[in-house]
């Protein structure tokens, strides 16, 4: 089974690759997403090193809600699935709550 980790990090390698360049990394500190919608989140642990995951932003606790405790300095929108034959495309984030 694959981790909530190497699944982010497979759908940012992904992105990378899609000519569409409206999805951006955005500080913390310049926005937040909608509260509750689920984004990549960019953590930075207290040694330094980053990682990639999911999470959401709780506006009631003013926080972000992730799988561990690393500081969160970016986030960014989940790109929309591909759709099953015959569908319109699902949005990412809404997928995942």
């Amino acid at each position: 089974m694959k981790s909530a980790a190497s699944t982010a990090a497979k759908i940012l390698r992904m992105r990378r690759k899609m000519s569409d360049t409206s999805n951006k990394w955005i500080r913390v500190k310049d926005a937040h997403p909608d509260d509750g919608r689920y984004v990549l989140i960019l953590t930075q642990s207290k040694s330094g090193s980053q990682n990639v995951d999911k999470g959401y932003y709780d506006i009631e606790h003013g926080r972000y809600i992730t799988r561990g405790a690393a500081k969160v300095t970016h986030w960014m929108e989940i790109p929309e699935f591909p759709p099953p034959d015959g569908d319109a495309g699902t949005s990412a984030g809404e997928k995942l709550k």
